[in-house]
């Protein structure tokens, strides 16, 4: 089973940290264990349970105070209402110099009352949204890790098992996650798709684009001959071959892999 060795537990990546074991004056990671699989998955499901509920709450909140809602508009309102609830109530003293004053004075106090119910209703909503904010990334980064690893341990891929960090960390940097948990490759606001042109790009394939460019990451053939680096480059320079789509270099892994 594919293990990956590291000097120290810091070098550990986080997510494969509670699986690594001691051994002597390393600690080794099994990327083969099910345990790890299975945590993913019972992640994604708290995760997706704690962003429902966090998206109930901050639209509870909206409906209440409304997306475009002003402290002063809503203590306006709550001033005209009270006002005139308080008039009805007291309407025996209309005649008496002392009403302005009093409503005056209940006013203010209802202002500063609700002015500070308002700041407080505030905050929590803010904090939901940060709540919000945090489980979402958290539920995405489990997401493209597991499906990287997924693809990254299949044996037709060639990766090499020590490569495993650095491509998660790569694939970070171009999958998000869309409807039904799926993986979306994008290149700034443009999509990438595989080499049939309509399907986005999969993990097994955008693999194979950096199989030529970044060797280092997958295993080495053991088939004859020496080839030449023209050769895995499909006749290309290293130069000109990084100057390719991801479509483009594909397209040409695959075709030398036959």
């Amino acid at each position: 089973m594919p293990t990956i060795s590291y000097n120290t537990l810091d070098e550990v990546p986080e997510a494969f940290r509670e699986e690594a074991k001691e051994d002597g004056d390393k600690f080794k990671v099994n990327l083969a264990l099910n345990s790890k699989l299975t945590e993913f998955r019972d992640n994604n499901t708290t995760l997706s349970q704690e962003r429902d509920d966090l998206r109930s709450k901050l639209a509870s909140f909206q409906k209440v105070f409304g997306e475009d809602s002003s402290v002063d508009d809503a203590v306006k309102e709550i001033e005209t209402l009270r006002g005139t609830a308080q008039r009805v109530e007291d309407g025996e003293l209309v005649e008496n110099q002392g009403l302005d004053k009093a409503v005056q004075e209940r006013t203010t106090k209802m202002k500063e009352t609700y002015e500070n119910q308002l700041a407080d209703a505030r905050r929590e909503l803010n904090a939901h949204k940060e709540r919000t904010s945090a489980a979402e990334a958290k539920y995405q980064r489990s997401v493209i890790d597991r499906a990287i690893t997924d693809a990254a341990m299949r044996e037709d891929s060639a990766v090499n098992p020590s490569a495993l960090p650095d491509l998660l960390r790569r694939a970070h940097d171009i999958y998000t996650v869309g409807e039904g948990e799926k993986l979306v490759a994008k290149q700034g606001d443009v999509t990438l798709y595989g080499e049939d042109g309509t399907t986005p790009l999969q993990p097994g394939e955008w693999l194979q684009t950096l199989r030529e460019s970044n060797s280092h990451l997958f295993k080495q053939s053991t088939g004859g001959g020496s080839g030449g680096g023209d050769k895995n480059l499909g006749g290309l320079s290293k130069a000109d071959f990084e100057k390719l789509s991801p479509q483009q270099k594909l397209s040409l892994a695959n075709k030398n892999r036959k």
